[in-house]
């Protein structure tokens, strides 16, 4: 999987700015918990060792960051830590209530999301998760952060910046309290699932689609093997995203279409000529001829359906390759 370097940066520009603050709220609940007379034993042996070694377990567990090999395996790590994770009920209400995300307030996640910088949901592809202020203190519109690691299971991740997903609310509330750890799938912050899977047309002739929009539809093709294939198999799965985009977007199959039709291989030397200082690949001649933008997998999360755009763009006008 392709690992994208700059959201390592960004995490940690985020835990520099805002974790300080976090820390010392949580570290507070920690102790007004510990003077609670009815406190669940195992809780308060558990929260005296975070209150005792706050910079080794305390402070590892708010900086948790997915491209930490030792978190690797979430489960273990955790357990490294804090000891097993088979929490009572009432024990877990306790891990609950001192790492409950409101720690983190509006404007702070407003401030997540802006140096996160996601303009479109990762786990979609469809959904606009932009930021949208009006001047100092008039904030109208944020992405909803998802808990990779849902904070229902994993209570004590839920203030850590490196568990939260900037999405959609549709993904958000699909994926409620999936398990990443128990059913793998790609975390999109620091893999790019669109490298496992391709889009196609199920259309025999291109030219035979004109008002049969309604009948078009959307293929998967998975290219990933192994451990990755199943992993792209039930993220696929969990967010719909084959029956989503073939019964709510058939129009954007529609465009591309049309499009190879009007403006096909036959006009390649002409754009070649009237472009030759623009056009240096195959991407930047097929964006000109479809008038939009074909993304590399760096910027599929640039743009709502870039995936979809650029599977369908490249494989129905797919011997332009071999011209350029």
């Amino acid at each position: 999987m392709h690992k994208i370097s700059e959201y390592e940066k960004k995490i940690q520009l985020i835990q520099n700015e805002l974790m300080p603050g976090i820390s010392k709220n949580i570290r507070g609940k920690i102790r007004k918990k510990l003077k609670d007379p009815c406190l669940h034993d195992k809780a308060k042996s558990t929260l005296n060792l975070l209150e005792e070694n706050e910079f080794d377990v305390l402070q590892k567990l708010l900086y948790y960051s997915p491209l930490d090999r030792e978190a690797t395996d979430i489960q273990s790590w955790l357990t490294d830590l804090v000891g097993p994770l088979g929490w009572k009920d009432e024990e877990k209400e306790v891990y609950t209530s001192v790492f409950d995300f409101s720690a983190i307030n509006s404007d702070n996640q407003y401030r997540i999301s802006t140096i996160l910088d996601v303009q479109v949901c990762p786990y979609c592809n469809i959904n606009p998760t932009f930021i949208h202020s009006k001047g100092a203190g008039k904030k109208y519109g944020r992405p909803e952060l998802d808990h990779f690691f849902p904070k229902s299971v994993y209570p004590f991740l839920a203030c850590s910046v490196g568990n939260l997903v900037p999405c959609c609310s549709y993904c958000n509330k699909v994926k409620k309290e999936f398990d990443p750890a128990t059913n793998k799938i790609h975390n999109p912050c620091i893999e790019q699932v669109g490298d496992s899977f391709v889009f196609f047309p199920k259309v025999s002739e291109i030219s035979g689609f004109y008002g049969k929009t309604d009948a078009l539809e959307y293929g998967i093709r998975i290219t990933a093997t192994g451990e990755e294939k199943e992993k792209t198999e039930q993220f696929l799965k969990l967010f719909n995203i084959q029956e989503i985009y073939s019964k709510y977007h058939k129009s954007v199959l529609a465009s591309v279409l049309t499009k190879s039709i009007h403006g096909g291989n036959k006009f390649i030397v002409t754009y070649r000529e009237l472009f030759q200082d623009v056009i240096k690949d195959e991407s930047s001649l097929l964006s000109l001829m479809h008038a939009h933008r074909i993304e590399t997998y760096e910027n599929w999360n640039s743009l709502p359906f870039s995936k979809l755009l650029t599977d369908l763009t490249r494989q129905i006008q797919g011997n332009i390759a071999h011209q350029l």
